[in-house]
């Protein structure tokens, strides 16, 4: 559990960061109940991880079955908050439709958020790809709180999506916010991140018996920056590169 951390760790890093948002795997912008204000995902998170329902909720376990009405309620808001969904657009726009006009639309009579790409028909978030949906659930949170310094913990950020958007959804959170994320992941892709920016570092866990008791274990943290072992690890092979006509070793 990503959260589970000491009160003296939480009192040395708050002072890094205001606040703290988990990113479970179990997430979606499609709801999967027809009853009002359930969020099953987010049940399920709190079920399993939270007993203080009144520290760990909606604010800060982010699932994406929210969005519809979150958008709803920016858009029918104030001016300030229009703005800041326009630029949240602009900026999806950007990074990951080749700067094709964006428009995010939570449509009357429907559940579901659509959305407009460029000249393209309108169409509700299920039409459109997986990934698409993790891109705005990753994206969302971290830009409309970029004001300030929280901290994400993120489950799998590579779920549903190609390398290309990969890389993406990483180029935002260096470019456009100052937060600090922890990821637990398994794609290789994110390693050529360690290379690119000094701002990321990679680190393995290894589960390991305690010396005086074999029955139990800790897990050893070690840091590593694309050392083969790691690719070992995460089940790379040379096949997982040939993303060009012929590859020379």
């Amino acid at each position: 559990n990503l959260f589970e951390i000491t009160d003296e760790q939480i009192a040395k890093i708050s002072d890094v960061f205001v606040n703290r948002f988990y990113i479970p795997i179990l997430r979606g912008m499609r709801p999967v109940t027809n009853a009002d204000n359930k969020q099953p995902y987010l049940e399920r998170a709190q079920k399993d991880y939270f007993p203080e329902k009144d520290k760990f909720h909606a604010q800060n376990i982010v699932t994406g079955e929210c969005l519809y009405n979150v958008l709803k309620e920016k858009l029918l808001g104030e001016p300030e908050d229009r703005e800041l969904i326009k630029s949240y657009e602009e900026k999806l726009s950007q990074y990951f439709f080749d700067n094709e006009t964006v428009s995010l639309i939570p449509k009357h009579n429907q559940d579901v958020v659509n959305i407009k790409i460029g000249k393209d028909a309108q169409r509700a978030i299920f039409e459109l790809g997986d990934g698409l949906q993790q891109a705005i659930i990753l994206t969302y949170e971290a830009f409309i709180n970029k004001d300030k310094t929280h901290a994400f913990f993120i489950e799998e950020p590579e779920l549903h999506m190609h390398a290309g958007m990969v890389r993406q959804l990483m180029n935002f959170y260096l470019n456009e916010t100052s937060h600090y994320y922890f990821f637990t992941t398994h794609s290789n892709h994110l390693l050529d991140m360690a290379d690119e920016s000094d701002q990321v570092m990679i680190q393995k866990f290894v589960k390991q018996p305690k010396e005086n008791n074999l029955n139990e274990f800790d897990f050893k943290i070690y840091r590593c920056d694309r050392d083969r072992d790691l690719l070992a690890s995460l089940g790379v092979r040379p096949s997982s590169v040939y993303l060009a006509n012929c590859t020379i070793w």
